[in-house]
């Protein structure tokens, strides 16, 4: 089974003195319709702990660090996303939970999707429902 979500390496530019990492060479294969970053968020809370039926997100740390946990109903992973120039694809379905925030962190977020509370799921139980009925998911 192939996982749900993927690391990837942005490309980094050089002109001269100016480094810069462009959002538009992202090489994913969707329309980004939202776009929001999170900061200021206490060492100590966790952020996500939520799943979506669609759309697919790009999560990039623009400053500092942080630690995701995701899972899928049938494998999960840990991250530490701590570099400008990496990015983290979770495609819909997949449970995150982000935590460890350092003081100066800045969590980039880009979605498919437009917000919409009913997309989300906010019950790990229903999430981990919906996964093993699968023809209960909403589209």
């Amino acid at each position: 089974m192939a996982k749900n979500w993927k690391v990837f390496t942005l490309n980094e530019e050089r002109q001269n003195s100016l480094k810069r990492i462009s959002i538009d060479n992202l090489n994913v294969e969707f329309e980004i319709n939202r776009v929001f970053y999170m900061f200021d968020v206490p060492e100590s809370e966790n952020r996500g702990r939520h799943a979506h039926h669609s759309g697919w997100q790009v999560l990039i740390a623009l400053q500092g660090s942080f630690e995701i946990s995701l899972y899928d109903g049938h494998i999960s992973d840990d991250f530490i996303i701590k570099d400008l120039n990496k990015g983290l694809l979770i495609s819909p379905m997949v449970w995150r939970e982000l935590r460890s925030f350092s003081s100066d962190a800045i969590c980039l977020v880009l979605n498919t999707e437009k917000y919409d509370e009913k997309n989300t799921i906010r019950s790990f139980e229903e999430f981990k429902h919906l996964v093993r009925n699968p023809n209960n998911r909403k589209s």
